[in-house]
């Protein structure tokens, strides 16, 4: 079957945030660069406490602090914008692309009005269904985003629950999913 939906910048970014939220790599970055700037700020303030400073001491551990309580927040905002930035730079002449999707046997068939491509089912690496979107995860980093506001949603999502069954494909479903 031939399903056809529409796609917005939003959509994009939503998805590259999620694909971040599920690599350990990138959680790695998000604790260990936490960790180093809040550790760097109280060793900085324990040499000017040392050193007799306490008005620099001081000031170093209240930075320390906020780093240590705030940093999380920034730089998961610092995703979001870059990820905006991204998609807007490639998508800048258009806000919404419409896309074809058709599922078969074998493989999935999916397209825009600039390209099509071909995907074996057995390149799916997982599949999964945020309170918005079913991501479908493709080896090599590619994925495809189906947003769950389209008419057909429900008929594609029995179509990816039996795919996923029958190639023993990992179906994640977390509808609370947000980025956090």
């Amino acid at each position: 079957m031939t399903y056809t939906y529409i796609l917005t910048k939003a959509d994009h970014v939503t998805y590259l945030l999620h694909n971040a939220s599920t690599k350990k790599s990138v959680k790695k970055q998000l604790s260990s660069s936490w960790a180093w700037i809040s550790l760097a700020f109280t060793l900085i303030g324990i040499l000017f406490y040392l050193s007799q400073d306490t008005a620099l001491a001081i000031t170093f551990f209240g930075i320390a602090i906020t780093a240590f309580l705030f940093y999380p927040y920034y730089l998961k905002q610092r995703y979001v914008k870059h990820y905006t930035k991204h998609v807007n730079e490639v998508y800048k002449d258009k806000d919404a692309t419409s896309v074809y999707m058709e599922i078969t046997d074998d493989e999935l068939i999916a397209g825009t009005d600039k390209g099509e491509s071909k995907i074996r089912l057995s390149a799916i690496e997982n599949i999964a269904e945020t309170g918005q979107h079913l991501f479908v995860y493709i080896s090599g980093g590619q994925g495809l985003i189906i947003p769950k506001t389209i008419p057909d949603f429900n008929a594609i999502k029995s179509d990816m629950e039996s795919i996923a069954k029958r190639l023993k494909i990992p179906y994640q479903t977390d509808l609370e999913w947000r980025w956090k």
